[in-house]
């Protein structure tokens, strides 16, 4: 590797640490600006939105990943079932 490639490769990693610094910056103060919101809305007696309000998409990705849990069980069970059939039939 020649220098000016080593100097191109150390700009772009100064580059990419200095967007990943302005992101975290950004989203400690939307965190904190939201807290606020929040807390403010509390203070003042009114409702807030609960998780799956605000995020929608998150609550049918859950129900995705359940559904999925309870298939993989069913499946489970039945490959368990089948096992025992076996072995009861190789006893007889």
């Amino acid at each position: 590797m020649t220098l000016a490639e080593v100097q191109e490769v150390m700009t772009a990693y100064i580059e990419k640490k200095k967007t990943e610094d302005k992101q975290l910056k950004t989203a400690l103060y939307n965190n904190a600006y939201l807290t606020a919101l929040f807390v403010g809305q509390m203070l003042n007696g009114k409702h807030i939105a609960s998780f799956e309000d605000v995020f929608p998409d998150e609550k049918k990705e859950e129900a995705k990943v359940d559904k999925q849990r309870m298939q993989d069980e069913i499946l489970k069970e039945k490959i368990r079932e089948f096992a025992r059939n076996a072995n009861k039939q190789r006893r007889r």
